[in-house]
């Protein structure tokens, strides 16, 4: 009936990377340990340099681990004091189609 839109390829796998980068620990049951538990980083003492690093090891290994049909490429980590947002900029290539995928997406605060 077209009410549901089913995404194929590279959307499919950028949905999916965006859904584990999104997702925290003890969020989906019966898998306490599925995604990147971002917002966690949030609330810890951040030094821009040090906490970015870590951060992108941290995406880079999570991606790795759940969605292998992703190979990333690029990481970005920006922290937004002002807004109290992480801003990620993940580059990856899809395997399977060798085409390349930005993904930019912002992990806030919920207050």
């Amino acid at each position: 009936t077209g009410d549901v839109y089913k995404k194929i390829d590279a959307g499919a796998v950028k949905q999916s990377v965006k859904t584990i980068l999104q997702t925290n620990y003890n969020e989906r049951p019966f898998n306490p340990t599925f995604g990147a538990n971002l917002r966690s980083k949030l609330f810890e003492n951040f030094t821009a340099e040090e906490n970015a690093i870590v951060i992108e090891n941290e995406i880079r290994n999570v991606l790795a681990f759940y969605e292998p049909r992703a190979s990333v490429l690029v990481v970005d980590v920006n922290y937004n004091p002002d807004r109290n947002s992480l801003d990620i900029r993940v580059e990856f290539k899809v395997v399977n189609t060798q085409e390349i995928v930005i993904l930019e997406t912002s992990v806030s605060r919920i207050r």
